[in-house]
C-alpha cells in the first residue's frame, strides 16, 4: 500500500469535513463545532467509507481505553488498514502533540491504549447495516461531505498547496489560507472583515442568509436561511447594504431568461432602486 497515495485521500477528506465544521453543518451525529474533540468514532466511520470508495477498502475500527501516561484518557477510536494505524482526531488531546493526520505502523501514543473490542469493519455502511436510523444520519452526513471534496487534481502535501500534472518549474504552488489578505471591494480597507447576518427579503418566501463586510456591509455572497448562526458575543455584527443606494432592503427577482444553468438563479436586487443586483443564489432557496 502507498503511503503517499493513502496520506493524500485523508487530506482530501479531513480538508472537507474541517469545511463543514466552521460552516455550522447539522452533523446529527457525534462531529460539532468541537472536531476533532469527542468525535474520534463517527470520524472514524466516515473516513472509512470515503476510503473505501477511493481504493483503499477493508479499514477496520480499532478502540482503545485507558489511554495516556497516567490512563487518564477514558477511550477512543482510530482505524487500521494494512499496515497503518490511522487517526486524524488525535490532535484533540494536546498534551501529547499528536498530529492533525497521523499514518503510520506504529505510534507511541496509541500504543498506550488498551484494546477495547475486537476489530470490526469501520465502513458506517457494514457497521450500520442493521440500523437505518444511524445509516441515514451517516449517510447524510456523508453526502455532504462528499460534497466539499476538493478535486484529486488539488492536494496540500508538506504544508502546500500543489497542483498535480505541473512540475515545480512550470508554477508557484498556490497559496496557503493564511497567506491571503482578502479586501472588501467595496470600502477596500487594509484589513477586511466579513461576517453573515440573516435579512427578510421581499417577494421571497423565506430569509436568506448574506455574507457581506462588517464595515462598509458590501454584499460578497448569499446562501440559504440554515447556514446562519448567531456571531460570538462581542465580534463586530454585519449589516448588509447595497453598494447603489446603500439600502439595507432587499427584493428577490426570478431571473427566467438566464442561460448557462440548470436551474433559474433568484437575483436579489437593491430594495430602494430595485435595479443594482446585489447577489444572487439559487431559486428553492428563495422560494418554496
Amino acid at each position: 500500500m502507498d503511503r503517499d497515495e493513502l496520506l493524500t485521500e485523508v487530506k482530501i477528506f479531513r480538508s472537507a469535513l474541517q469545511y463543514l465544521v466552521r460552516s455550522g453543518f447539522f452533523f446529527q451525529i457525534s462531529i460539532s463545532e468541537r472536531f476533532p474533540s469527542a468525535c474520534c468514532d463517527d470520524t472514524s466511520a466516515l473516513l472509512a467509507t470515503y476510503l473505501k470508495e477511493n481504493g483503499f477498502p477493508g479499514a477496520l475500527r480499532i478502540s482503545g481505553t485507558g489511554g495516556g501516561r497516567r490512563g487518564e484518557l477514558c477511550s477512543h477510536v482510530w482505524l487500521r488498514l494494512e499496515q497503518f494505524q490511522i487517526d486524524i482526531t488525535g490532535s484533540q488531546f494536546e498534551e501529547y502533540n499528536q498530529p492533525e493526520i497521523l499514518i503510520a505502523e506504529q505510534d507511541d501514543f496509541l500504543d498506550t491504549f488498551e484494546l477495547a473490542d475486537d476489530p470490526e469493519i469501520a465502513d458506517f455502511r457494514e457497521r450500520f447495516a442493521d440500523d437505518p436510523l444511524f445509516r441515514g444520519y451517516f449517510s447524510q452526513a456523508y453526502k455532504a461531505l462528499t460534497s466539499h471534496l476538493a478535486p484529486s487534481s488539488a492536494v496540500q502535501l508538506d504544508g502546500v498547496l500543489r497542483v498535480t500534472g505541473m512540475e515545480p518549474d512550470q508554477g508557484d504552488a498556490m497559496k496557503l489560507n493564511d497567506e491571503f489578505e482578502p479586501k472588501c471591494p467595496g470600502c477596500k480597507s487594509d484589513v477586511s472583515n466579513f461576517g453573515a447576518t440573516q435579512v427578510i427579503v421581499d417577494r421571497a418566501d423565506k430569509p436568506i442568509t448574506l455574507f457581506c463586510c462588517v464595515d462598509c456591509g458590501h454584499v460578497i455572497g448569499a446562501f440559504p436561511e440554515n447556514a446562519y448562526q448567531k456571531p460570538v458575543v462581542g465580534t463586530k455584527v454585519a449589516s448588509a447594504k447595497s453598494s447603489c443606494c446603500g439600502s439595507e432592503k432587499f427584493v428577490a427577482y426570478l431571473d427566467e431568461n438566464s442561460s448557462g444553468l440548470k436551474d433559474q438563479p433568484a437575483m436579489i436586487l437593491c430594495g430602494e432602486c430595485e435595479n443594482t443586483v446585489v447577489t444572487t443564489l439559487p431559486a428553492s432557496y428563495a422560494w418554496d
